[in-house]
């Protein structure tokens, strides 16, 4: 493990008499040097991790402030050892003070401002800047500025820009940030942005561009970086649009070099259009990274971004990553839509190597359709559990031009934990039906990202959908409406027919309807489930009437719709008393005829009656047959009653009165 070393001043002569360093790997070994002529100690320290001890130099620390962006050396610090940089002054260009660095070797750190502007290196004579010429020498070349306007830019196209340790002296620490490193080209070896590397080397890249840069000689790999030994971490960087012709790394290569490779670290980066190609005998390999690290030795992928890189040849292999040698960790980062024969994302040769909870461009993992793959040789590459994209809303239901919360996430795995994230920045679209949402394209950050979904007039099941790469996720947004019902509040049926009628209600989520009231014999109601009921069977005889009936429609959104119904039952008319009756002449009498039957029968009669009698329609279903039998109507009466009440068929009946009378003798009383 990792572990800090404390060093103390006991000369009195420092403002502070203790400083802690940390080192890439445990102590175990240490001595002082004899004192220099300046009175001074360097302290050698030998890691766990390191082939070559590591010195940390006594002295003073240096500052080189460029203020001129011409590529020139009007100090001679190029030409002359003796140039320090407290030596210089007037225009000092970035060529001088690396010169004036590198005269200062050992003595201590120098740290070379650059700001903002555009370095264009257009002396032929010198081509690349040389960094770091003997062991100890530790030169950092920062910009003031961020890398967007601090441009160092290679215009002879033949020579690359930064050489570390050119000598391969080893124990060289450098260090590049907040600058743009474009325009390289590497004919020999390889890194055309960035070439270092050698025993006991450590170099730091943050907040850095390398972009444009090429490697183009036999065996120049590397198009944007080369590392040849040492360690190397890449912090908060763009790599983009480099190549590597007919070799690997076409953004960055970790090669074998002449140098023992320590451990290399690529965090919070874009890789991104990168292209290592090839031909049918030599395949490009890691159009993005390539990395051959020493097997003691570790490297470490975590929360980058590794995109749309290219390898060719028969076939390109690794068009993200190819890793052979060491282990390798990808974590918390993305690679999609890389290209490659052989695995579009990341190749293995001979090791394993652990690519757990990443971000592949699609919810089905590696392999699969709009996810990038991984292939091996000698080893295999871990992909499971990989990242899954989801989205939630809240509230999940709300009335039409209401608003809710939209959340990408992509923060759990295949497996279910969380915990882990994509890289900041990850671009993630937004869109909806019966809706608008705003804003329709963000950024997630630590692996989340909002928007707001705003409802129509409409109500309906609404969806909000996140997209990242390739794959889309939605959620049911429920646009809800309180219930109401829109049908006529009455129909009619005849008995003995078939009859149906229709409960329709509007709402969200559709109502569920209820029926409240005493039905006729043969008539059901039911709830279709769908926002709709059906009142419907076939009446059974006798049911004829008006049916008073309540239904009620409730979706959970108050208040709920009530509607009084009226079910009118049509009947044909029956008469339904007797055929017959008996009348006497001289005697009062009276014969009632009853109807059944909706609306309620008229009745009437025909045909001719005693005298005396007579017939009358009551007007409620019945009539009345009544009087006193005149003299001499004795006799049987045919006649005919009929019902009628607007719904067929009509009722008659054919009745027989019969009209008694006394006996009386009619012949003469005598002879």
């Amino acid at each position: 493990d990792a572990l800090p070393i404390c060093i103390f001043d006991a000369s009195r002569r420092t403002s502070s008499p203790q400083a802690t360093i940390q080192l890439s790997g445990a102590p175990v070994a240490a001595y002082t040097t004899p004192p220099k002529l300046d009175g001074g100690r360097d302290l050698v320290v030998l890691t766990s991790t390191q082939v070559a001890p590591l010195i940390i130099q006594s002295g003073k620390a240096a500052i080189v402030n460029v203020n001129t962006t011409a590529d020139t050396d009007q100090q001679n610090a190029c030409t002359n050892s003796s140039i320090m940089p407290k030596d210089l002054h007037g225009s000092i260009s970035l060529r001088t003070g690396v010169c004036a660095a590198d005269n200062y070797g050992a003595t201590g750190r120098v740290t070379i401002n650059v700001p903002t502007g555009t370095y264009q290196l257009t002396s032929l004579d010198s081509g690349e800047l040389q960094v770091g010429l003997v062991p100890g020498s530790n030169i950092s070349i920062i910009g003031t500025g961020t890398a967007a306007n601090t441009i160092i830019q290679q215009t002879d196209g033949v020579d690359r820009i930064f050489n570390f340790d050119p000598n391969m002296v080893g124990n060289v620490t450098g260090a590049v940030s907040n600058v743009t490193v474009t325009g390289g080209n590497a004919t020999s070896l390889g890194g055309g942005g960035m070439l270092a590397g050698f025993i006991g080397d450590s170099y730091a890249v943050t907040n850095a561009v390398f972009a444009n840069n090429a490697s183009s000689g036999i065996g120049a790999s590397g198009g944007g970086i080369d590392l040849r030994g040492g360690s190397l971490s890449i912090a908060n960087c763009t790599i983009t649009n480099n190549i590597a012709n007919v070799n690997v790394g076409g953004g960055i290569a970790i090669t074998s070099g002449t140098g023992s490779r320590g451990n290399v670290s690529l965090i919070d980066t874009l890789v991104t259009g990168n292209t290592a190609t090839g031909n049918d005998s030599s395949p490009g390999r890691g159009g993005g990274v390539f990395i051959d690290i020493d097997a003691s030795s570790s490297a470490t992928i975590s929360g980058s971004t590794v995109m749309l890189n290219t390898t060719t040849g028969g076939p390109g292999q690794g068009g993200g990553i190819f890793n052979q040698a060491g282990p390798l960790s990808v974590i918390n980062s993305r690679i999609v839509g890389n290209q490659a024969g052989d695995a579009s994302g990341i190749y293995t040769l001979g090791f394993d190597a652990m690519a757990t909870d990443n971000w592949w461009g699609c919810n089905d993992g590696p392999g699969a359709p709009g996810c990038d793959a991984v292939d091996g040789s000698g080893g295999t590459v871990t992909v499971n559990p990989w990242l899954v994209l989801s989205i939630g809303a809240s509230p999940t239901q709300i009335k039409p031009y209401a608003t809710s919360t939209l959340t990408a996430d992509l923060t759990h795995d295949s497996g279910g934990s969380g915990g882990f994230s994509v890289p900041t920045g990850t671009s993630v679209s937004f869109s909806g039906t019966l809706g608008s949402v705003q804003p329709s394209q963000t950024i997630l950050t630590n692996g989340i990202a909002a928007s707001t979904y705003t409802a129509g007039p409409d109500p309906g099941a609404g969806q909000g959908t996140a997209t990242v790469d390739n794959q889309s996720v939605s959620v049911t947004i429920d646009i809800v409406q309180a219930p109401a019902i829109l049908n006529i509040n009455h129909t009619t049926f005849t008995v003995g027919k078939a009859g149906l009628f229709q409960i329709i209600t509007a709402g969200f989520p559709p109502p569920a309807i209820t029926e409240n009231g005493a039905l006729p014999n043969g008539v059901t109601f039911e709830d279709n489930g769908n926002g709709t009921g059906t009142l419907a069977g076939l009446p059974a005889a006798g049911t004829g009437g008006g049916y008073k009936l309540t239904f009620t429609a409730q979706n959970g959104v108050p208040p709920n719709a009530q509607q009084n119904f009226t079910l009118t039952i049509l009947e044909a008319p029956a008469i339904t008393s007797a055929a017959k009756t008996n009348f006497r002449v001289g005697t009062a009498g009276s014969f009632s005829v009853t109807t059944t039957g909706f609306p309620t029968s008229s009745i009437t009669q025909t045909g001719t009656l005693p005298e005396g009698l007579s017939f009358i329609d009551n007007q409620n279903g019945t009539a009345t047959l009544a009087g006193t039998p005149a003299s001499d109507t004795g006799g049987d009466y045919y006649i005919t009653f009929t019902a009628t009440n607007g719904v067929s068929p009509k009722a008659i009946q054919h009745f027989t009165l019969r009209v008694g009378q006394a006996p009386a003798i009619t012949s003469a009383d005598n002879a």
